[in-house]
C-alpha cells in the first residue's frame, strides 16, 4: 500500500486528535487518490463530521469504513488464536486482518484518549496491513504506556488489554459534527488558523506571522483592554499606541487577524499611522472591499429613535437566522445602542458555527474581551431583545492565497 500522505502526516501530528472538520480542512488541497489512503489508512484518525468533508471533497462515502471498535478487533481472525496464547503477532507478521485490526486500534486509541503516545499515529504507513517497523515501535510505545510487558510483539496480555481500553472510548460520527459541515475557502481557514492561534499565544510562548518580509508578533493579553506598552502594529502600516489608556481593542484585534491572513482589510490614517475602523463602521467598510460577500445587514434602529434598538418576535427571528448562518471564518460587527460615533460596537471572528441543537443559536467567537483576547459563545442571549442597533455578517470569498 502506498504511504500516508505528506501534508496528512504533518496535519495529524501538529493539531488535537481526533482530527475534526474544521482542522480537517486543509485535505481540499489533496488529489483524490490522496483522500482515499487517508480514508483506507487513517481513518480511525479522523473526528465527527470529517466523513461529511470528504464526501463534499468527492470521496465516495462507500469508501470511507465505520470508526474502529473493541468488537471489531476481538473479531478480527486469528484474535482469538492471540489471546489463548497459540500465536503472536510480530514485525513482518502474515496475519495482514489482523495486524490491520491492531493498527486500526493503535490509531483509535491515539485520537480518543489523552497523553496517547505520538508513536501510535502509525504516521508514515498508517493501517497498511504491513506490520512493519513503524507498527513495532507503535506498539512498543503502547506496551510501555500501559504497563504491560515490553515486547514490539502482540500476545497474550495486549489481547487482554487492548479491547477493553478501546471499549472504554468512544467512536465519533464521522458524518455527524453536530453543526453543517462545509469545504471553507482559503481566506476562512487562514482567518480561523490565525484567531486560534492568537487567542492561545502568551507572552512566554506568542504568536508570530512574517507578512511581505516583516515578522509580527503578539500575546493574546495584548488586546485586552487594560494598557500595554508599546505600539501593536499590524500589516499594512497600521499600528496603535497600546500604553496610553485603557480601551476595547475589539476593532484590533479583528484587523489584524485579516491583515495577518493577508486578506483585503480598510484601514485609515491616524497620523503617522493606520488604524483600522471602529466596529460600528469596519463591517459596512469591509463589505465595500473586493474578496468580501455582505452575507446579512440588519438594521434594528427605531425610527423615533435611532439610538435605541426595535425590538420583536420580528427583529429576534432575524438575528436568530443570521446566527444560524454564521460559518467558521466569519466576522460579525455589531453596533451597540446610543448616539452614533461613540465608539459602541463590537467586532467577532467566527472559529466555530452553532450547534444544530443549541436553543441559544451561538456560534463561537474569537474577540478581544476585557482581559485579553479569547474565545467565547454568543447567541441570542448576548444579541437578540434590543441589546444592538445593527448586525454586518461578512464572509471571506478569497479561495485560494498564501499558506499558513
Amino acid at each position: 500500500m502506498p504511504p500516508i500522505p505528506a501534508a496528512f502526516a504533518a496535519l495529524v501530528t501538529s493539531a488535537r486528535l481526533p482530527l475534526d472538520d474544521l482542522a480537517a480542512q486543509p485535505l481540499q488541497a489533496l488529489p483524490l487518490p490522496s483522500l482515499r489512503v487517508i480514508a483506507r489508512q487513517a481513518v480511525d484518525l479522523l473526528g465527527a463530521g470529517v466523513g461529511t468533508l470528504l464526501v463534499e471533497l468527492r470521496l465516495p462515502r462507500a469508501d470511507l469504513p465505520a470508526p474502529m471498535t473493541a468488537a471489531e478487533l476481538t473479531a478480527a481472525p486469528g484474535f482469538a488464536d492471540v489471546v489463548a496464547g497459540r500465536k503472536t503477532v510480530g514485525k513482518d507478521s502474515p496475519d495482514r486482518l489482523l495486524a490491520r485490526a491492531i493498527q486500526r486500534t493503535l490509531q483509535a486509541l491515539a485520537a480518543r484518549c489523552p497523553g496517547a503516545p505520538a508513536a501510535l499515529i502509525l504516521p508514515r504507513w498508517g493501517s497498511d496491513g504491513g506490520f512493519g517497523d513503524e507498527s513495532v515501535a507503535a506498539l512498543r510505545a503502547w506496551q510501555e504506556w500501559r504497563q504491560v510487558p515490553v515486547t514490539g510483539v502482540f500476545g497474550v496480555a495486549d489481547a487482554r488489554s487492548m479491547p477493553a481500553m478501546l471499549a472504554a472510548t468512544a467512536a465519533p460520527d464521522l458524518f455527524d459534527a453536530g453543526h453543517d459541515v462545509g469545504v471553507l475557502g482559503a481566506g476562512a481557514q487562514r482567518i480561523v488558523a490565525i484567531a486560534q492561534r492568537l487567542v492561545a499565544s502568551t507572552p512566554t510562548a506568542p504568536y508570530a506571522r512574517r507578512v511581505e518580509g516583516v515578522t509580527f508578533s503578539y500575546h493574546a493579553a495584548r488586546f485586552g483592554v487594560e494598557p500595554t506598552p508599546g505600539l501593536l502594529r499590524a500589516p499594512g502600516g497600521v499600528a496603535y499606541d497600546t500604553g496610553t489608556g485603557p480601551y476595547w481593542k475589539c476593532n484590533v484585534f479583528g484587523g489584524t487577524v485579516l491583515a495577518l491572513a493577508e486578506l483585503p482589510v480598510p484601514t485609515f490614517e491616524a497620523g503617522r499611522y493606520r488604524h483600522f475602523p471602529r466596529a460600528e463602521r469596519f463591517g459596512d467598510a469591509l463589505a465595500h472591499r473586493p474578496g468580501w460577500q455582505l452575507v446579512t445587514a440588519l438594521d434594528h434602529r427605531d425610527p423615533r429613535d435611532p439610538t435605541i434598538a426595535r425590538t420583536g418576535r420580528a427583529q429576534d427571528n432575524q438575528i436568530k437566522a443570521l446566527l444560524q448562518s454564521v460559518k467558521a471564518g466569519d466576522l460579525l460587527f455589531v453596533d451597540h445602542p446610543g448616539p452614533p460615533g461613540n465608539d459602541g460596537g463590537h467586532t467577532r471572528v467566527c472559529t466555530r458555527p452553532a450547534q444544530r441543537n443549541d436553543a441559544d443559536c451561538a456560534p463561537e467567537f474569537a474577540q478581544a474581551r476585557y482581559d485579553m483576547a479569547q474565545v467565547q459563545r454568543n447567541g441570542m442571549a448576548a444579541l437578540a431583545g434590543g441589546r444592538e442597533l445593527q448586525f454586518w455578517h461578512l464572509r471571506s470569498t478569497i479561495k485560494q492565497g498564501p499558506t499558513l
